[in-house]
C-alpha cells in the first residue's frame, strides 16, 4: 500500500486504481469500451493502427494491415458531435459577474469597472472558448468534461520574488485547458462524492522521461511523480505543497469541497453507444466496397474464351490485347491439344467466344450507404440532414430538429457551468497571489454565462416553457427528465437531484443536474 503523509489515504487509494493500465480492446463490438476507443471513434480514426476495428470482409490470411491503405471510411459521428458542440456555442458566450451578490456593471460610457475589466480581458487572451468547445466534444464523444486552471510550473520563480501583485498581472499567469478524460478525472468514493481530481502528464528530458501526477485535494495541491508503478511527491527544496484557494472557504469547503479541476458527467455517458458505432462500421464497409467496385469492376472489359493469347511479332512473347477506337481484334481459336495435324492438313481448333462487361454502377452501393448513414444520423437526433424537405420547409425543420434542438439545449447547461467555473476559478486563484482579502472578495464571485444557442426559436421556447413551469412548481422534475432526449433513466436522475438539494440545504444543485442558465436570440 502506498502512502503519503498529507494525502488522505482513500484518495490515494483512487487515484492508484485510476492510474492502473486499462485493458486493449480489440473488437470494439464486444466487451466494454475504453476510452480509446471512444476517441479513436470521434477523430476519424475508425480502423484502428493495426486494423482491428474493421468489421468488413478480411484477407485469407486475416491480417488486416496489409489491405489498410485499400480501406476507405465515411466518418459520421465526428461531424454529428461537432453539430451539437457548434449548436451550443453559435458565437462567444457572454456572461455577467457579481461579487457578494451585486452585479458588476459598466458604466454608462462602457467603461468596465475592477475585476469586470481584467476577467473580460483574460476571456479573450486565455482563448477561453476554445476550451470550452474542447471541453464540449469531449463531452459528447467521452461523456465527461473536465477543466484545470492552473499556473505553469515555468513561473515557478516569478512567483517566488514578485512582490505587489496586481490582478491584470496575476492573471496573465493563469491558463486554463480542457482536460482529456484519457489523462485525468475526479477521483469518486462509494457515494458519488468528488474526494478530489487528478491531471497526469509527461516531462521530456532528452532520451529520459517523467510521468507526473497533479492530485488536487480539498485543501492542497500535490505534485507527484510516479515510477514502476509507486508514487512519490514532489517538492523543491525549501517550498510547500501548495495550498488550494478554495480552501478559505472554510466549513462550506469542507461540506462541499470546490477545486481547481471541474467535471461535469453527461447523463447515459457517451453519446458513441454501440449501436451507433457499429452502424459506422458498416458505413464504412460499404464505402470500402465501392471503392473496391471501382478496381474491379469500375470499367468496360472484354473477356475472351478458348483463344489464342497475341503475341508480339518480333519476338515471339505473350502480349495484352490491343482494344479501343478503331482497333479490331482477330481472334484465333486454340487448337485441339488431341489432334495432331497431318501433312498439308489445318489443326482442328476451338471456336473462340468473347463477351464485353460493362462496369457495375456504382449507384448499386448508394442505397447502403444512404441507409446507414441516415440510420448513424438518427441516432444523434440529426437525421433531418439528410432529407432535403426537412431543411427547406418551416414546420417540417421544426419538427425533424426537435430532438436535436433539445440535445443542444440541455447540453449547453453543463457547458455554460464550465464556463463559470472557469472564469471564477481563474478570479480566485489570481487573487490568491494578491493576499488574503483580495481571496476572500474573489470566493464571493458568481459568473452568470449566457450562450447562444443555434437552435430554432419554438423549440427553445417549447423548452423554456417547460423549465419554467418546474421553476414555478407547475411540472414536476420527472416530467421534465423525461422529457430531455439523452436521459435514459429518469428516475436515477431525479434521484441524484434530489440527494444534491438535500447536501445543499435545499439550494438549486450546480453542475450536470443544474438546468442551463443560456440564452438565445
Amino acid at each position: 500500500m502506498i502512502s503519503i503523509p498529507g494525502i488522505p489515504q482513500l484518495t490515494l487509494d483512487l487515484l492508484v486504481a485510476a492510474l492502473q493500465p486499462k485493458p486493449v480492446l480489440v473488437k470494439p463490438t464486444h466487451g466494454p469500451l475504453t476510452l480509446e476507443v471512444l476517441y479513436d471513434y470521434a477523430h476519424d480514426n475508425q480502423f484502428g493502427k493495426n486494423g482491428q476495428y474493421w468489421q468488413g470482409r478480411k484477407p485469407v490470411s486475416g491480417s488486416v494491415v496489409e489491405i489498410l491503405p485499400q480501406l476507405v471510411s465515411d466518418d459520421q459521428i465526428g461531424p454529428a458531435i461537432e453539430a451539437v458542440v457548434s449548436g451550443q456555442l453559435d458565437r462567444d458566450p457572454e456572461w455577467s459577474l457579481q461579487l457578494d451578490g451585486k452585479t458588476v456593471e459598466a458604466a454608462e460610457d462602457g467603461t468596465q469597472p475592477a475585476p469586470l475589466a481584467e476577467l473580460s480581458d483574460w476571456h479573450a487572451l486565455s482563448q477561453l472558448l476554445s476550451h470550452v468547445r474542447d471541453a464540449a466534444r469531449a463531452y459528447q464523444w467521452a461523456g465527461r468534461m473536465i477543466g484545470r486552471v492552473y499556473i505553469p510550473d515555468v513561473y515557478a520563480e516569478l512567483l517566488q520574488d514578485k512582490q505587489g501583485w496586481t490582478l491584470a498581472d496575476a492573471l496573465a499567469l493563469v491558463h486554463v485547458s480542457a482536460v482529456d478524460p484519457r489523462q485525468g478525472g475526479p477521483l469518486l468514493d462509494g457515494h458519488g462524492r468528488v474526494l478530489g481530481y487528478y491531471y497526469t502528464y509527461t516531462l521530456v528530458d532528452g532520451a529520459t522521461s517523467k510521468t507526473k501526477v497533479e492530485l488536487h485535494t480539498p485543501d492542497k495541491v500535490w505534485t507527484l511523480e510516479s515510477t514502476a508503478g509507486n508514487l512519490q511527491a514532489v517538492l523543491p527544496e525549501g517550498q510547500q505543497v501548495p495550498l488550494n484557494p478554495y480552501s478559505l472557504r472554510g466549513e462550506a469547503q469542507a461540506r462541499r469541497p470546490e477545486f481547481l479541476m471541474w467535471h461535469a458527467d453527461r447523463d447515459g455517458g457517451s453519446a458513441i453507444t454501440p449501436s451507433i458505432r457499429g452502424k459506422q462500421d458498416r458505413l464504412n464497409a460499404a464505402v470500402t466496397n465501392a471503392g473496391r467496385n471501382d478496381d474491379a469492376a469500375g470499367f468496360r472489359q472484354i473477356v475472351v474464351a478458348n483463344a489464342e493469347q497475341p503475341k508480339d511479332p518480333q519476338t515471339g512473347k505473350d502480349i495484352p490485347w490491343s482494344v479501343g477506337p478503331s482497333v479490331a481484334i482477330r481472334l484465333v481459336g486454340l487448337p485441339y491439344d488431341d489432334v495432331e495435324p497431318t501433312g498439308g492438313t489445318m489443326p482442328r481448333r476451338h471456336t473462340p467466344t468473347w463477351q464485353v462487361v460493362d462496369p457495375v454502377d456504382p449507384e448499386k452501393f448508394q442505397g447502403s450507404i444512404d441507409m446507414w448513414t441516415r440510420l448513424i444520423l438518427r441516432g444523434f437526433d440529426q437525421e433531418w440532414r439528410t432529407d432535403p424537405q426537412a431543411a427547406v420547409s418551416g414546420e417540417s425543420k421544426r419538427v425533424s430538429r426537435r430532438g436535436h434542438d433539445k440535445r443542444v439545449a440541455f447540453a449547453a447547461a453543463d457547458t455554460g457551468a464550465f464556463l463559470a467555473w472557469a472564469l471564477r476559478s481563474a478570479l480566485v486563484l489570481a487573487s490568491s497571489l494578491m493576499g488574503e482579502q483580495a481571496l476572500k472578495e474573489a470566493l464571493t464571485a458568481l459568473i452568470v454565462p449566457r450562450l447562444y444557442l443555434d437552435v430554432d426559436s419554438s423549440n427553445l421556447a417549447e423548452y423554456r416553457e417547460l423549465l419554467a413551469a418546474w421553476r414555478d412548481g407547475g411540472l414536476d422534475l420527472l416530467t421534465l427528465a423525461e422529457a430531455t432526449p439523452t436521459v435514459h433513466d429518469a428516475a436515477t436522475v431525479v434521484q441524484r437531484v434530489r440527494e444534491e438539494w438535500k447536501e445543499r440545504g435545499g439550494a438549486p444543485p450546480l453542475g450536470s443536474n443544474s438546468p442551463p442558465v443560456t440564452g438565445g436570440e
